[in-house]
């Protein structure tokens, strides 16, 4: 068995690199990969990072709506 190929821009890089590129939602990305490898899970992480990116910056724009610990 081998290793897990991880390619940015035809070059290899690390599993955690690649999933920090793959699920910033700022970024316009295709994965492609077989069946149970995990294509759902990087969706919902990429939808759930952009709406927690938003939140963050309506609380930091509205300080009534401050629900997000971090601003």
């Amino acid at each position: 068995m081998t290793a897990p190929a991880y390619e940015h821009n035809g070059a290899r890089v690390t599993r955690e690199r690649f999933y920090a590129i793959a699920c910033d939602p700022r970024r316009s990305v295709a994965v492609e990969a077989c069946a149970g490898a995990g294509k759902t899970w990087m969706l919902v992480s990429r939808i759930l990072r952009a709406l927690l990116e938003e939140g963050a910056e309506d609380a930091r724009s509205n300080p009534r709506h401050n629900w997000c610990p971090n601003s």
